[in-house]
């Protein structure tokens, strides 16, 4: 639903590859990914920070955000991917 997809919108990156605005802010250390500390404000990357750090090297990138935002999100309305 649009709601479901606002809720993942503050660190989607804005253009391919490159962070938003909002993954910039959340980045407190300034260098280029997020760890699950810096996320701990956004509970919906921070629940699923495991899942989203697609190569489990403890940081996600814009580019992991971007891949789990698009394999998460489903172009009909309410025909979202089951999780299970």
């Amino acid at each position: 639903t649009a709601q479901n997809q606002q809720s993942v919108q503050p660190a989607q990156p804005k253009q391919h590859g490159q962070p938003g605005p909002l993954f910039i802010a959340a980045d407190k250390d300034h260098n280029g990914t997020l760890s699950k500390d810096e996320l701990k404000d956004k509970p919906e990357f921070y629940s699923d920070f495991d899942k989203i750090d697609a190569d489990h090297d403890g940081k996600i990138t814009p580019q992991e955000i971007e891949s789990y935002v698009m394999a998460h999100s489903s172009p009909a309305q309410g025909q979202a991917k089951p999780n299970k």
